[in-house]
């Protein structure tokens, strides 16, 4: 696997995420796909999934209503986004969540702006993700696997693991 979330690469939880849905909505990749490089040797690095109706089902009505009402902005650099972190409908609903310990981001607490209402609401969803994702094994692979993903329906992140970092992880 290779990855990199903050200065300590597979040591680190990759928080559950999706990719690009700050991009224009006609770029935003709707199938993700995962290919199997080398895979971690002790099957400890797995690649987690978090299924948005379950998310959603587990959600307090008022945390919904929040997240559907707020804007959250996220500040990666000289990059600035603002989005809905809950969109879609109650029986297909799509989340929009982050990585905010990319490198250089500085956190959730230096990334993320808007109300306080929101913020907290936010980190509120990302922990019942966590819980959600980390109930199953999660997906393994190995050279030559590919996992794919539709990012409309489900949210993913990695376990953490040691690389050895010997041509073999």
């Amino acid at each position: 696997m290779i990855s990199q979330v903050g200065t300590q690469g597979s040591f680190e939880f990759l928080d559950f995420h999706v990719d690009y849905f700050n991009a224009v909505p006609e770029h935003f990749p709707q199938v993700l796909g995962f290919m199997g490089v080398r895979g971690d040797p002790s099957k400890v690095g797995r690649t987690l999934l978090c299924d948005f109706q379950k998310l959603y089902a587990k959600l307090d009505p008022s945390l919904i209503k929040t997240l559907r009402e707020h804007k959250l902005t996220w500040t990666i650099g000289p990059t600035t986004f603002s989005k809905h972190v809950i969109q879609g409908t109650e029986t297909m609903p799509i989340f929009n969540l982050f990585e905010e310990r990319i490198v250089g981001s500085g956190g959730i607490d230096k990334t993320v702006s808007g109300s306080l209402e929101a913020i907290t609401a936010y980190k509120q969803l990302k922990k019942i993700a966590k819980e959600i994702g980390c109930e199953s094994e999660g997906v393994w692979l190995d050279a030559g696997d590919a996992l794919f993903l539709n990012q409309r329906k489900t949210a993913h992140g990695r376990s953490s693991y040691t690389a050895k970092l010997d041509g073999n992880d």
